[in-house]
């Protein structure tokens, strides 16, 4: 259904920083379910100075915080792809 098709070569890794909500534990199961777990990852706590490493080998930041009102993940991903 789902998945990468065969012989696409394509080098991707998602991660998942923090807690993994009850709520939003379908997706680790799906990531299960799907094989994916070579290129899916969760990290459930990521202090600042790891935190700040694993933005700055990532080409995309994608935020979906429904409590964010001014947008500080945004800007310290920005800031640890400037260094």
């Amino acid at each position: 259904m789902w998945g990468m098709p065969d012989g696409l070569d394509i080098q991707w890794i998602c991660s998942f920083a923090g807690e993994i909500s009850t709520a939003c534990a379908w997706i680790a199961e799906l990531v299960r379910r799907l094989d994916l777990q070579d290129a899916v990852r969760f990290e459930p706590y990521l202090d600042k100075a790891a935190l700040h490493a694993e933005l700055a080998q990532r080409g995309v930041y994608i935020t979906a915080s429904e409590h964010e009102g001014f947008g500080l993940s945004l800007v310290e991903a920005l800031a640890a792809g400037s260094s």
